[in-house]
Order: structure tokens, then C-alpha cells, then sequence
């Protein structure tokens, strides 16, 4: 399993760091984005081992991930998964819907050891949500012979280097939208590349809340009902969610759901250690540190706010981050 490899790592580490001296002031300076996530071998062993609930009575490192994460900040409840099926889509995708203080270990491992996803060669990072409570607008995106091009181009990239592609999973979401559509030309390929969304429940129109654990939610079937349709019908779908509403649809598109419980900040804040975790080292085992790709289509101030982040020159994912900027000519 990855996790247990990580932590086996890291007690090799760990024992050549009690032997090593004491490090200096300056070299214990680390960025923002290292406060959570994995800074030192030491903290890839403490992640491993911890739990929301009870921070002094660490469960075993080699427990499942779903034994370790938690439903809400401060909660001993596990976290709540499932499946997700769509009324226009033939294949259900999973979700897990955890606690924003959730290590970032524990949720790549449960993509990896439990999820069964192989661990990616490279990631590629799409746009953050928008800061705008309902989300960008994919009316003011690219032309459609562009978004043709890049879905493409993003399938075929994410299937070549053996990538995970990130995103906010928001439906009126430029990156996200890219993200759909690329999955949907790569599945018609025969790729089976992850396309992960990292998604605020604070923001979804839909509530998974009713989902019992291991069980399948139908994705708008509950207002369907309300407006007195049939569940599998157009009128269900999320592309019709109705006008003036403040939350978000999901975009239908994307393999898997990290549904952070809370606001935006939380949403942001875990994929952040997400993609630090991964990025920051070799997860994948091909003895190269996973590069990290940009992707920026369209957004807004939080988008240019994400991209200067990921360049933080104190963060040593830095060094494989390639930032890319996509404009409409």
C-alpha cells in the first residue's frame, strides 16, 4: 500500500534525523503552503498517525484511510463515501466527504490504496473556484474550436505522462468544464485517466447528506421529483439547474469528488496540501519528483491569487511547477 510505503520511508528518515545536528533557525522557515503538508520526513510519520478527533491518542499509521478521516472538523465521525451517478451519465464516479483538516496523506492514500487509482507521474492543476458565490461562467469561455483543441490536448497529456488532473469540479467553472470534456474525448480513447474535483459542500445545490456510507446518491433525482419529472429525464440534469441560485452544480464530467465539508477557504486550503503532498516528492516511484502543470483558463482575481501561490519561491514543489496561461485570441 502507498501509505504504508510513505510511512516506512519516513521512519527510515526519522532515525537518521535524531543522528543528525540540530538544523538552524533559518533552514526551519517554510512557506504557507508547508504548514499542513508534508515539510519533513518527521511530519510525513506524524501526518500518517493523525487523528482530528483526538489528537493525543494516534490510531495506527497502517490503518485504512477511511479509519482515519473524519466527516467534520472535531468530529469522531468517519468520513461519509459513495458514488455519485448522473442522469447523463452511464458510469456512477465516487465521492468521500471529509473534514478540511484531513491529511493530505490519508486522502491521496485512500485515492491510491482504496479508490484503486495508480499514484500519478505528474499533476496537472486546473483553475480554482471563483469567488463569486455561484461560481464563474462557462457563456464567457473560449471559442469552441479552442476548447476542442485543449480538451484534446489535456486528455492526451494526462493519458501520456500517467497524470492526475485537478480541478474545482464546479459545471460553470472554465478549468473544470475543460476538465469534463477532456475526460469525456479521453473515455472515448479508452483512457482511464483520474480526473479529480476538489469541491466546498458549503457551495453544492446538492446535499449527499442522505447517502449512506458505500451507497449510490442519484444526482438531481430529489428536485426532479419536486418539479414532478421523471429522475433520469433532461430535466433532472445538473446543466438546468435553475436560475438565481446561489450554489454550485457539479460538473458530471470528472472521475472522483473530494467533497471538502465547509466554505471555499476549506476546499482551497486542503487541495492546496494536496497538491503540495504530491508535487513536493515521488509518489509515483519512477525516481523523479512529480512535476506540477498550471493550467489556467479563464478565471478571475482568485485565479491569479492560486497561480502566485503555487510559485511561492520558499516551496520546494516549486521547482517542478510549470505555470501555463491560456488566452482567447
Amino acid at each position: 500500500m502507498m501509505a504504508n510505503r510513505i510511512v516506512a520511508r519516513a521512519r527510515e528518515e526519522l532515525s537518521k534525523e535524531e543522528d543528525a545536528p540540530a538544523p538552524s533557525a533559518a533552514s526551519l522557515n517554510i512557506s504557507r503552503n508547508q504548514e499542513e503538508p508534508i515539510a519533513t520526513q518527521r511530519s510525513w510519520l506524524e501526518s500518517a498517525g493523525r487523528t482530528l478527533d483526538d489528537q493525543k491518542r494516534p490510531i495506527d499509521p497502517y490503518a485504512p484511510p477511511l479509519a482515519k478521516l473524519r466527516r467534520a472538523a472535531g468530529s469522531s465521525v468517519s468520513a461519509q463515501f459513495g458514488s455519485i451517478r448522473y442522469p447523463t451519465r452511464a458510469m456512477p464516479c465516487k465521492f468521500v466527504h471529509l473534514a478540511p483538516e484531513s491529511s493530505a496523506l490519508d486522502v491521496v492514500s485512500l485515492i491510491v490504496d482504496t479508490w484503486k487509482i495508480e499514484a500519478p507521474c505528474a499533476l496537472i492543476a486546473l483553475n480554482p473556484a471563483s469567488s463569486t458565490p455561484g461560481g464563474g461562467s462557462v457563456q464567457n469561455a473560449m471559442s469552441s474550436q479552442l476548447n476542442l483543441i485543449l480538451r484534446r490536448g489535456l486528455a492526451d497529456a494526462a493519458h501520456k505522462t500517467n497524470a492526475w488532473v485537478v480541478s474545482c469540479g464546479e459545471r460553470s467553472n472554465e478549468g473544470a468544464h475543460l476538465a469534463g470534456g477532456a475526460n469525456v474525448y479521453g473515455a472515448n480513447l479508452g483512457y482511464d485517466s483520474p480526473f479529480i474535483a476538489v469541491v466546498a459542500a458549503g457551495r453544492m445545490n446538492e446535499n449527499l447528506d442522505d447517502t449512506q456510507n458505500g451507497g449510490v446518491h442519484r444526482y438531481g433525482a430529489k428536485r426532479a421529483a419536486e418539479r414532478g419529472s421523471r429522475p433520469a429525464s433532461p430535466l433532472s440534469s445538473p446543466k438546468l439547474a435553475a436560475l438565481g441560485q446561489n450554489g454550485i452544480e457539479l460538473d458530471s464530467h470528472h472521475t472522483h469528488f473530494v467533497i471538502v465539508d465547509g466554505q471555499q477557504e476549506a476546499a482551497n486550503s486542503l487541495r492546496d496540501r494536496i497538491e503540495y503532498f504530491i508535487s513536493s516528492q515521488d509518489v509515483s516511484g519512477d525516481g523523479v519528483q512529480t512535476p506540477k502543470l498550471l493550467l489556467v483558463v479563464g478565471g478571475d482575481a482568485s485565479t491569479l491569487d492560486w497561480v502566485r501561490n503555487g510559485l511561492d519561491a520558499a516551496d520546494s514543489a516549486t521547482l517542478t511547477a510549470v505555470p501555463v496561461r491560456i488566452i482567447e485570441p
